[in-house]
């Protein structure tokens, strides 16, 4: 059994050796030069950068944007606008198990960080477009709607992460794990 293990074990390094390049003795194919003379549609853009994106949830655009203030915001946003604290703010859905999810992952990210940031959480049934509820006549559930039109949220779960100068410093649509969760903290709060 032993020699059976050894020899799987050598001929699965010799194969990772030789499929990463390493046994090859020849370099590798130079890449062709770039044809400065080719020809190309005139005032064409240049191609936009690929955005870091984290495998479970991309960060979406929006970053470094002032956070919204009017007179329809909640009233627990104002004050802690008003106060320049930090927040986290959470838009979720209840029926929906990734929420659920998400809650506790914020939790367990927030735990270090209790008294510098504020977390804001908002139940959004019914306040996004393309929902089958209406917003109730309830002002501050109207007052929701309005605040997910201003930060254009329209999936759940979504988090948005607000400095004490009032600027997004990250948003996130869909789950987001704990340790990116803290890394955001930790920028929003110092």
């Amino acid at each position: 059994m032993r020699r059976f293990v050894a020899a799987l074990v050598t001929v699965m390094v010799a194969l990772s050796v030789t499929a990463c390049g390493g046994g090859a003795s020849t370099p590798p194919p130079a890449a062709p030069a770039p044809d400065a003379a080719a020809p190309g549609p005139a005032g064409a853009p240049a191609p936009a950068p690929v955005a870091n994106t984290n495998s479970l949830s991309p960060r979406e655009a929006g970053i470094g944007t002032p956070f919204p203030t009017s007179e329809h915001l909640p009233v627990a946003i104002v004050d802690l606008a008003k106060r320049h604290q930090p927040m986290l703010v959470y838009f979720f859905d209840p029926s929906q198990l990734t929420s659920a999810d998400q809650r506790t992952e914020i939790d367990a990210a927030m735990k270090e960080f209790r008294g510098l940031i504020d977390l804001v959480a908002f139940d959004v049934t019914g306040a996004l477009p393309g929902s089958s509820k209406q917003a109730s006549k309830d002002p501050v559930a109207q007052q929701v709607a309005l605040l997910t039109q201003d930060l254009n949220v329209t999936f759940t779960p979504t988090v948005v992460l607000v400095d004490k100068q009032g600027k997004i410093v990250a948003r996130y649509s869909g789950f987001v794990d704990r340790g990116l969760l803290r890394r955001e903290t930790l920028k929003a709060t110092q």
